[in-house]
């Protein structure tokens, strides 16, 4: 089988946790989207987290305050420019071949991306997350199934929609803030 990419933008399916002494069980989920290298502090507009601005408490972010309370791993996905990288990867039991890391050209305000090299195959994202959620359900027989994708709000509204399997959607790329 391919792997399911749709524009350069990875989409894994994740099996979270099964509990079995009760029919219920508490999930603290995590979630960090698009940090883009602000590992320190920074100030409302990206730039250098000042002392002023800290007395101000006008600095926002910084890796060190959000990792610690995180238990688990990080999904990369971040492609970067005129660097071409094979890696193999491996996510639960599953085999994918190994990725090419669409090669990114430089162009005047934005950017262009080669896509289907070797044995890539592009499908509609949420076609193919319907088809492997029903499969993990039915065959594997997961009850709590979440996915985590970068595709946008308008992508992950469409998995919450059409996809019943699907317990979790954890999207990123817009940064749409969801109130609870």
């Amino acid at each position: 089988m391919g792997a399911i990419f749709n524009s350069g933008i990875v989409l894994f399916i994740i099996l979270t946790i099964g509990v079995i002494l009760t029919n219920s069980f508490n999930l603290t989920l995590l979630h960090t989207n698009d940090v883009h290298s602000h590992f320190i502090e920074f100030n409302a507009h990206g730039g250098r987290c000042v002392d002023k601005l800290k007395e101000q408490k006008q600095c926002f972010g910084g890796f060190a305050r959000q990792v610690s309370k995180y238990l688990s791993f990080v999904i990369d996905i971040f492609i970067f420019e005129d660097v071409r990288i094979v890696i193999p990867i491996r996510l639960l039991r599953w085999e994918l071949p190994p990725i090419k890391y669409i090669e990114a050209l430089k162009c005047t305000g934005s950017m262009v991306w080669k896509r289907g090299e070797g044995d890539l195959e592009f499908e509609d994202e949420v076609e193919c997350i319907k088809r492997e959620a029903r499969r993990l359900a039915t065959e594997e027989g997961l009850t709590k199934i979440m996915a985590v994708g970068h595709s946008g709000y308008a992508v992950d509204q469409s998995i919450a929609e059409e996809v019943p399997e699907i317990d979790i959607v954890v999207g990123g790329h817009t940064n749409t803030f969801l109130y609870t």
